[in-house]
């Protein structure tokens, strides 16, 4: 049954376009989803300040299994490191910590032989 526009033209029957919108759905969820490319968009923040203790931070690991105190954490990288200047430990979640250091020295000086 063919379906005429008001100037007589033919109109596609109503499951014909949405067939078509389901099927390019298809091939572009199959683009989408199924490239060998990999994308990669880089998000710059406009509004950002820069901040010197952002380079004088050190994520770490704590393996081993056993819990310690923050405190005896800090003692023994203390100890292990012989920093002169203030550093801050953080624990962000279990097993993993942030130090910042004050002196970016100290902060070479562990990140190059540092345990």
């Amino acid at each position: 049954m063919d379906i005429l526009n008001e100037d007589n033209t033919r109109m596609d029957e109503p499951g014909d376009s949405t067939r078509a919108k389901i099927e390019q759905l298809q091939v572009d969820m199959q683009n989408l989803f199924c490239s060998k490319e990999k994308r990669v968009v880089d998000i710059r923040c406009k509004n950002r300040e820069e901040s010197p203790v952002e380079h004088t931070t050190l994520l770490g690991k704590l393996y081993g299994g056993k819990q310690i105190s923050l405190q005896d954490l800090a003692d023994e990288l203390h100890r292990c490191w012989q920093t002169r200047g203030k550093t801050k430990i953080e624990s962000i979640s279990k097993g993993f910590y942030k130090m910042g250091f004050e002196n970016a020295d100290e902060y070479e000086h562990v990140r190059k032989n540092g345990p």
